[in-house]
Order: structure tokens, then C-alpha cells, then sequence
């Protein structure tokens, strides 16, 4: 029975490889693009651990989101809470 009907000729139409084309291009582009995010991504990681200047020293110790810490006794003043005068210089 399979002899008496026969396949049609398929050809495709000349727009269809262009349209191949096209997105194995975009494809190309896009793998590309995605390569360099990760480079990017890879090299922060790797000087969010290092550090600004190299190694960390130990003298220079980060927190938990690498921030060095800024304030320390001798530059943090507090307010008198008994003070009744004007806000001015902390007493």
C-alpha cells in the first residue's frame, strides 16, 4: 500500500536558511556574551578575596562583607544624653 501514494517533494523556501543563519548567529553571540559575564563574575570573586591591595594583611581584617571597619574608639564621640545645651561640640 505504501507504494501506491508517494511522498511529496519538500524543497524549502530560501528565506528558511536565512533564518538559520540568523539564529546560529544569535546563538554564537549570545554564548559569547554569556563567556564573558562568568570571566567577569570569576575575576570579582577572585578580588573580593584577595582583597583591594593583594593578600590581606592581618593588621587589616575584613568583615563579613569586606568592608573594612572605618570607626574605632578613638573616632566614634557619643552624645550626653543630659546635655541641655545647644548641639554643639560632644562634652
Amino acid at each position: 500500500m505504501g507504494m501506491l501514494i508517494k511522498k511529496p517533494k519538500y524543497t524549502p523556501p530560501a528565506e528558511m536558511s536565512s533564518a538559520n543563519d540568523a539564529i546560529a548567529e544569535r546563538d554564537k553571540r549570545a554564548a559569547v556574551e554569556e563567556k564573558r559575564q562568568l570571566k567577569e563574575l570569576a575575576s570579582r570573586r577572585k578580588a573580593m578575596r584577595r582583597g583591594a591591595k593583594g593578600l590581606l594583611s592581618p593588621d587589616r581584617d575584613t568583615g563579613m562583607l569586606g568592608v573594612l571597619p572605618t570607626l574605632t574608639t578613638e573616632t566614634m564621640t557619643v552624645r550626653n544624653p543630659y546635655a541641655t545645651g545647644q548641639r554643639g561640640p560632644n562634652i
